[in-house]
């Protein structure tokens, strides 16, 4: 009897210690401390050794001209959440890993390979991360890059489904292909709860539930299925 007692109070303690663990990871979601940085990627980093080895470092290149999406977009990687967990570094050159270029309305419309749409029947226009890369795309002489476009209109106008201004936008947008770009899948988000940035807030989110532009602790706590 005193065993399971004893049990109970080890599990509640567990129990505890996790909820407080998350709480206040998300507490410091915009400008994650490098003391949980630090345990997330040993934990990371000793999970990879006894499995594969994942990569860390990614190399990316603007594959269009715009200054001023280059500038955004050099900015909102150099302070995202994922650059806490990864090294970024951007290059001039075509041996890169992630490409990311601003692309047309009626680029994205022509060359979509699929539609989706909202509960009115009204297309939904989403940017995209090309995992494995069409050979008339492809860019870098690495084989396993990855080709991010941005959908014109939704950079410079915002989505009003998403609950975001027009600069939160910009921030989600990156911040979500980058995490497909580094092998991280979609997230579902709870009602009520604040949503992941790998959630396609594009699409509208939840009732009573908050839009995210970084990265949170549901976002880096699972495998990365994309590699």
């Amino acid at each position: 009897m005193i065993f399971f007692i004893l049990l109970i109070i080890l599990i509640l303690i567990v129990i505890i210690l996790i909820k407080k663990k998350k709480e206040k990871f998300e507490n410091n979601a915009n400008s994650l401390n490098s003391l949980n940085i630090l345990n997330i990627k040993t934990n990371k980093t000793n999970k990879q050794t006894e499995k594969t080895e994942q990569p860390t470092n990614y190399t990316y290149k603007f594959t269009t001209n715009q200054s001023d999406f280059r500038n955004d977009v050099r900015n909102i990687i150099n302070n995202s959440g994922w650059n806490k967990l990864f090294n970024f570094k951007e290059t001039s050159d075509n041996n890169y890993d992630i490409g990311i270029g601003l692309k047309s309305r009626k680029y994205m419309d022509e060359t979509n390979t699929f539609n989706d749409y909202d509960e009115n029947g009204n297309k939904i226009y989403l940017s995209r991360t090309w995992i494995r890369v069409p050979p008339h795309l492809k860019k870098s002489i690495k084989s396993n890059s990855r080709e991010i476009e941005i959908d014109e209109n939704n950079w410079y106008y915002g989505v009003k489904k998403s609950n975001l201004s027009i600069n939160d936008y910009k921030k989600y947008v990156i911040n979500h292909e980058v995490g497909h770009a580094i092998g991280y899948d979609h997230r579902k988000c709870k009602i009520g709860e604040k949503c992941p940035i790998m959630y396609q807030m594009t699409k509208g989110v939840p009732e009573k539930s908050i839009p995210s532009y970084d990265v949170i602790y549901e976002d880096i706590n699972y495998e990365r299925p994309l590699l």
